[in-house]
């Protein structure tokens, strides 16, 4: 029988890692964009908040891209 070692492709393990940091900065991102909201800020000044919600948009928005790159393709 002839052994599985000779499928695999000679990339996979460049893949596999990129799809881990890939998943790792996604999950990452996400979960600082909420807890960006938890954080005392400085002050609590209320004309930093609209910064605030667009940074942690951006950072879900991020982790969000990273999550749907880092999923395998079905092609």
């Amino acid at each position: 029988m002839p052994s599985r070692a000779g499928n695999v492709r000679p990339d996979f393990a460049r893949i596999l890692l990129l799809r881990l940091c890939l998943s790792t900065a996604g999950w990452a991102l996400g979960f600082s964009a909420f807890l960006w909201w938890l954080a005392p800020g400085p002050g609590a000044l209320p004309e930093l908040s609209l910064p605030r919600l667009g940074l942690s948009l951006a950072m879900l928005l991020g982790g969000l891209c990273c999550l749907v790159a880092a999923h395998p393709s079905r092609g």
